[in-house]
């Protein structure tokens, strides 16, 4: 057997909690019920040669002629513990999950499938897992055999970005708060309690007598200044479909003066003729000793290294698991455009506790739209070219052929999943997405969007495939379920989005008015490559439910050839501009057919030409069901669309049932 020559020891003791397997209807991809959408390509259950995770896996080495697709002496499946040790990666002896990893590296020769298979367990990692493809280093599977992690039959092996926190002892018996001593370097913007997300100690919701000005915030009195660390109070704000997070820079009297940038970032907009979109009002202030009032509230003294919780009724902190997430990214696999890391599968595995600390910087997140900020020093709002872009736990960069299968990703403090720099070919099928502060899964690029643009740096031909996705947006409240940004033939097909803080699913970008004269390319795009996008057979409820302006499905810029197709959208929204279908900012040629909406706030379909006048065209919208006649579609073609009173129609129905990754 072929061994590495070092192992990589894993010394961060780390701890999940409340981590499940599964999420998401098993079975092979299907196809768009006949509408044009693309089907998968590679099959879930090991079409392509790959290993399932019902391989009996009993031998170390594959004997020659027991499958001819291995060489001899070439192992078919290295085997990984979380407390696995030395280099013979065997079922008997396991070995560390980077072990195997660089293991996989020297199996050159093989001209089959290769499995690296976890047993159940947390994986503490102690930095980000990657994988590379480069000049020197060699991660990628072969075409059509890929490198297969794969959770052992019946078991959930985690990777874990968590430190486990115990030594609980009571501070303050009269509020039942306890503390927890913890290294003062420790830094971390989430705690989770069994398995559950804990509050960080705020302030109460849309406090009376605040005053926001231009550099911070007045305060109806100076308590601010008497609290034992002020300039760790943190300060939230709603702007309309987005939510602003800057911290105070200092506290003099009733003043609280916000941190730069981020403050300045966050009321942009002014400055921009037709924008006028500053932050309308305090959403809250956390991050505080002092506010540390409710059960299930926390707070980290980050000088003294004091963790601070207050239980929920039933709680024991002697025997509950607590889990602060340290890592701010999971898992990292790259490529480049020239060499792409290719032909990986991720199977069964469960990916979980990350934080993202930036937020925590001067910095901020001064967010524009869905999960792109606004950083460093402006001027003006800067094009969409120049924002930046949320991180996600697991990062898919230049990769190709790429399958990510029945897994988890939960308890992440930023985004989810990103799939980014012209990554193509790409299958995430049948995954759940579960309690995400940011975006659920980011597909595209915003700098990558011109129509001369080579296919090697396109995100083009992805297919995102009966996920169920739900309670995006925990932190950052303009967070959206699947933000796809310049992509081409993306498909989306039969997901499950529901309890969402903002928006659904989100396509395309660039679309919006020359007269907010934007900097850099913002303003509009010119032709770009975004095209054959399709949304088809997704189910998708109880989302925009904090936030304005958004919708159950939303779309942006021109992108021929593009489908909205037989989704069931239902409860949209509580406040204003809730939309079932929301064609904004010069969203054009999208066929919107045979959909299905009910109980929508607002317009059941809009197409919004007021803020960019003629830049909404060519959209055709026909044969939906819906239970208000709510059409706003100011010059693009609507027809043979059906008012439901009652019963929905047997077709209607049908398109609702069918709907979504089923059973």
């Amino acid at each position: 057997m072929t061994r590495c020559s070092s192992a990589v020891a894993l010394s961060l003791f780390m701890a999940c909690a409340g981590c499940g397997a599964g999420g998401g209807a098993s079975g092979p991809a299907g196809d768009a019920n006949g509408t044009g959408g693309a089907s998968s390509g590679m099959k879930p259950d090991g079409g392509t040669g790959g290993a399932t995770a019902n391989d009996a896996g009993s031998s170390e080495v594959v004997d020659a002629g027991g499958d001819a697709g291995i060489d001899a002496g070439v192992p078919s499946i290295l085997f990984v513990a979380s407390d696995g040790q030395g280099f013979d990666c065997a079922e008997s002896h396991p070995c560390a999950l980077t072990t195997a990893r660089d293991q996989a590296r020297t199996l050159t020769q093989r001209n089959g499938p290769l499995t690296i298979r976890l047993r159940g367990g947390t994986y503490a990692l102690s930095k980000t897992f990657q994988l590379i493809e480069s000049d020197t280093v060699h991660d990628s599977g072969l075409p059509g055999s890929p490198t297969v992690y794969e959770a052992a039959v019946g078991e959930t092996p985690v990777l874990s970005g968590g430190v486990s926190v115990s030594g609980w002892s009571v501070f303050d018996q009269a509020k039942g708060i306890y503390r927890a001593k913890v290294d003062p370097s420790l830094r971390t913007r989430q705690l989770y309690v069994g398995g559950v997300r804990a509050t960080r100690a705020r302030g109460p919701l849309r406090p009376a007598g605040f005053t926001l000005t231009n550099t911070g915030i007045t305060a109806p009195n100076t308590a601010f200044a008497t609290y034992r660390a002020p300039t760790q109070l943190e300060a939230i704000f709603d702007a309309q479909w987005r939510t602003i997070r800057c911290g105070v820079a200092s506290v003099a009297g009733a003043n609280l003066t916000l941190d730069q940038p981020c403050w300045n970032n966050a009321n942009l907009t002014k400055k921009s003729p037709g924008g006028g979109w500053p932050p309308g009002s305090l959403f809250w202030i956390e991050n505080a000793y002092e506010l540390l009032d409710e059960a299930g509230e926390w707070y980290l003294d980050e000088t003294a290294g004091d963790l601070f919780y207050k239980p929920r009724a039933g709680e024991d902190l002697a025997t509950a698991t607590v889990v602060v997430p340290v890592l701010e990214a999971l898992v990292d696999a790259r490529g480049t455009t020239d060499r792409p890391i290719h032909d990986v599968t991720f199977r069964g595995l469960t990916f979980a506790f990350s934080t993202w600390l930036r937020p925590s910087t001067t910095e901020g997140s001064a967010t524009w739209q869905a999960c792109y900020d606004v950083t460093g020093m402006n001027d003006l709002q800067p094009g969409f070219d120049a924002m930046t872009r949320m991180p996600s736990a697991v990062t898919l960069s230049a990769a190709h052929d790429f399958l990510i299968d029945r897994s988890v990703i939960t308890h992440v403090g930023a985004g989810a999943l990103s799939i980014e720099n012209g990554s193509s070919g790409n299958v995430v099928y049948a995954n759940r997405f579960e309690d995400v502060s940011g975006c659920g899964l980011q597909l595209g690029d915003l700098s990558i969007w011109s129509v001369d643009t080579p296919a090697a740096q396109r995100t083009s031909n992805n297919v995102v495939e009966k996920n169920v996705i739900t309670r995006v947006g925990a932190e950052y409240h303009g967070a959206v379920g699947i933000f796809a940004g310049f992509t081409e033939n993306s498909s989306i097909l039969h997901n499950e989005l529901f309890d969402l803080s903002y928006t659904g699913i989100s396509v395309g970008w660039g679309g919006w008015n020359k007269g907010y004269t934007f900097g850099g390319n913002g303003s509009h795009a010119g032709p770009t490559y975004a095209r054959g996008n399709r949304i088809i057979g997704n189910r998708i409820h109880d989302v925009v439910g904090m936030m304005i302006d958004g919708g159950g499905i939303y779309t942006q810029g021109p992108q021929p050839d593009s489908a909205i197709e037989e989704n069931y959208i239902y409860n949209v929204g509580t406040r204003t501009w809730a939309i079932g279908i929301y064609l904004d900012e010069g969203t054009q040629n999208y066929h919107v057919a045979r959909n299905v909406l009910a109980h929508v706030h607002d317009d059941i379909v809009r197409c919004w030409n007021t803020a960019t006048p003629n830049q909404n065209l060519n959209n055709v919208i026909e044969q939906n069901f819906a239970d208000v006649d709510f059409y706003s579609l100011d010059g693009n073609v609507g027809r043979n669309n059906t008012l439901v009173n009652g019963a929905l129609p047997a077709d209607a129905q049908a398109i609702a049932d069918a709907s979504g990754p089923g059973k």
